[in-house]
């Protein structure tokens, strides 16, 4: 009867080990979890953006399109990337992010554009197209209740009657303002 107990007490004592383990730990990495997801540890003032907009040519040669800076936030853009489908006449274009930084408007070009030759089907009006490719880093801080514009410019052979468009992504942080 000793025997019986003893292993009856151990496999109790095993089961409630495994229990308390199992009602800890994943709480413990859960909240772990969540706190990395929403706010940076180092800075809880920080919060990640990425924001987007698409242009087409309403002037032969130029396009523009905005991301707005939300009231009461600085925006910090880390990143920027083009992809411009344009007519297979032109063969060069220029992008470029804009934003005010104290009032000021600054632009900020992009080092290279890269064409690209797509096996996809190009979107419409155009039987071919070109595309054109560009990203980079940017380490600036946009004002509060301003403006991101990113636009590109086309050079190189495009037709007087250019049809085309650009998408732009912008992504970095906002910083709560006090």
């Amino acid at each position: 009867m000793k025997v019986l107990h003893k292993a009856l007490v151990g496999l109790a004592g095993g089961a409630l080990i495994a229990l308390v383990i199992s009602v800890t730990v994943p709480r413990a990495v859960h909240s772990a979890l969540v706190a990395a997801l929403v706010r940076d540890v180092d800075n809880s003032g920080r919060h990640a953006f990425s924001g987007s907009c698409t242009a087409t040519f309403n002037n032969p040669f130029y396009a523009a399109c905005t991301i707005p800076v939300p009231a009461g936030e600085e925006a910090v853009i880390q990143y920027a990337s083009f992809a411009t489908f344009t007519d297979p006449s032109v063969t060069s274009l220029a992008d470029a992010v804009s934003f005010t930084i104290t009032g000021n408007t600054t632009s900020m070009y992009a080092p290279n554009v890269t064409q690209f030759t797509t096996g996809m089907p190009p979107p419409p009006p155009f039987q071919t197209s070109n595309l054109f490719y560009t990203s980079f880093p940017l380490a600036s801080i946009v004002d509060a209740s301003s403006q991101i514009t990113c636009s590109t410019i086309l050079g190189g052979g495009g037709a007087a009657s250019e049809v085309g468009s650009t998408n732009c992504v912008v992504t970095g942080y906002y910083v709560t303002l006090p």
